[in-house]
């Protein structure tokens, strides 16, 4: 997928471009949009992509037909992800950016992604979306921390 996302861009690229532009040049330009962010979101934003792939491959929507996500792609892929892969909130958001960042940069349109009933139920996948982990910490108490300083003084220094 990512693959046809670059080949789009390249083409853009090679079409809108106000001068020629040798195929070096657009080779050039599309892979400084992989070095534009760094390398751990970029794995992340392809795990959106990739997820986005999976959940129209079940939905049984052709791959020609994948790009752009529409308003009714993008509502199917919030209740896929929220239902199929039981993913916190943070993780469906870095999946949605994803999405949007791979449209942005590929010259897709974004108008779905700013629809209202697609952030609405992004709003309301909060609630359905597996909680995330909390730090569980003990309460600091006086007990606690006379426990802590007999400890200090006990272990020998050095």
């Amino acid at each position: 997928m990512i693959n046809t996302l670059r080949s789009n861009l390249e083409a853009r690229l090679v079409t809108e471009c106000p001068f020629n532009m040798k195929p070096a040049l657009v080779k050039k330009a599309t892979s400084l949009l992989a070095e534009s962010i760094r390398h751990s979101t970029s794995q992340s934003y392809a795990s959106g992509l990739n997820s986005y792939s999976v959940a129209m491959n079940d939905y049984l929507v052709p791959e020609s037909k994948w790009l752009p996500a529409t308003r009714g792609k993008l509502l199917a892929y919030i209740i896929w992800i929220t239902e199929k892969q039981k993913v916190t909130y943070k993780t469906l958001m870095v999946y949605f950016y994803g999405l949007k960042f791979y449209h942005k940069a590929f010259g897709c349109d974004l108008s779905s992604f700013e629809d209202g009933l697609v952030t609405l139920a992004l709003r309301a996948a909060r609630l359905k979306c597996k909680p995330a982990k909390k730090n569980i910490r003990m309460p600091l108490t006086l007990p606690l921390i006379a426990r802590v300083l007999a400890r200090l003084t006990r272990e020998p220094q050095g």
